[in-house]
C-alpha cells in the first residue's frame, strides 16, 4: 500500500512541501477506495510529521493515539457538529509533543451542511 501511495501526486507534493518546510495549513486528499482510506490518511500523517518507519510516533499514529494527530470522526460514524466544535477547541491549543498539530478528517463529504460550514469557517480563518 505504501509503495502505491508514494507514487501518487498527493504524496509527492506533500513530501516536497515538507522537505522545504512549507507545509500549508490544509490539504484535501480525494481517495476513492473507502476500504483503504484510513490507512492512506495514516501514511500521509506520518509523512506530515516526517516519521521514519517503525518509530514511536508512527506507531502512535497507527493506533490513533498520538496527541498531535487527531482523527475524526470515530470509526463507523459521520463527522458531526460536536466533532467540528472539538476540532475548533483543539486548534486553539498548542501541540503537545512537537511544533505542529494535524487534524485528519475522513468522509468530509458525508457530513451534514451545518458540520461542513463550521469546519469550512475554521479552514478559512485558522487560529
Amino acid at each position: 500500500m505504501r509503495i502505491l501511495l508514494e507514487n501518487t501526486q498527493a504524496y509527492t507534493l506533500l513530501k516536497r512541501e515538507s522537505e522545504k518546510n512549507r507545509l500549508s495549513h490544509a490539504y484535501l486528499l480525494l481517495w476513492e477506495d473507502k476500504k483503504y482510506l484510513k490507512s492512506a490518511l495514516k501514511t500521509f500523517a506520518k509523512l506530515f510529521f516526517d516519521v521514519p518507519e517503525g518509530e514511536r510516533i508512527g506507531r502512535l499514529i497507527d493506533a490513533e493515539t498520538f496527541a498531535d494527530c487527531l482523527f475524526f470522526p470515530e470509526t463507523e460514524k459521520k463527522l458531526s457538529v460536536a466533532d467540528a466544535e472539538k476540532i475548533k477547541e483543539e486548534s486553539d491549543l498548542a501541540p503537545v509533543e512537537g511544533e505542529k498539530k494535524l487534524f485528519v478528517l475522513s468522509d468530509f463529504a458525508e457530513a451534514n451542511a451545518q458540520t461542513q460550514n463550521k469546519l469550512l469557517k475554521l479552514l478559512e480563518e485558522p487560529p
